[in-house]
C-alpha cells in the first residue's frame, strides 16, 4: 500500500539520518546561495559596474594562450592574489566558484557536532581530517 493518494506523482523520499538531513540542507542552501551570487556578480561584470582586470573586448586575443602565458600577458592574479583584486569585475566572478568549492567542507563541519554529541569519535575524526585536507589543498599546502 502506498501512503500517497491514487494518481499522485509524488515520489516517496527515503528516510534520512539527522546527519544526512543536515548535510543536505547545508549543501542545498549553499548551492542556492552560490547561484544567486553567480547571477549577481555575473551581472556586475556583464554590465561593467566594476572595471575588469582584463576587458571583455581583449579576451579573444588571449583565448589560445596557455595559463602561464595568459597570466604573464594580462597580470591576472595567481594564488591568493585575487583577494586583493576583488574590486575588479572579472576577479569578483571567482566568488561563486569558491563558495561552491567550499560546500563539501562546510557541510561536513555542520554535521561534526552531531557525531561529537553522540560520542562517535571515529566519525568525528574522519570529518576533521577530511576538512583539514580540503582546507590544506585549497591553501596550496
Amino acid at each position: 500500500m502506498s501512503d500517497h493518494p491514487a494518481g499522485s506523482t509524488q515520489v516517496p523520499r527515503p528516510s534520512m539520518s539527522p546527519e544526512e538531513a543536515r548535510y543536505a540542507a547545508v549543501l542545498r542552501w549553499g548551492v542556492r546561495g552560490a547561484m544567486v551570487l553567480l547571477v549577481a556578480v555575473g551581472s556586475v561584470y556583464g554590465l561593467g559596474v566594476l572595471r575588469p582586470g582584463v576587458s571583455p573586448d581583449e579576451l579573444p586575443a588571449y583565448w589560445g594562450l596557455g595559463a602561464a602565458e595568459y597570466v604573464e600577458r594580462t597580470g591576472a592574479p595567481v594564488g591568493w592574489q585575487w583577494l586583493g583584486r576583488l574590486g575588479e569585475g572579472d576577479v569578483l566572478t571567482v566568488l561563486p566558484a569558491i563558495l561552491l568549492a567550499s560546500l563539501t567542507a562546510t557541510s561536513l563541519a555542520a554535521v561534526l557536532p552531531q557525531f561529537v554529541r553522540r560520542r562517535e569519535y571515529v566519525h568525528a575524526i574522519v570529518i576533521v581530517l577530511h576538512v583539514v585536507l580540503i582546507v590544506a589543498a585549497a591553501a596550496a599546502l
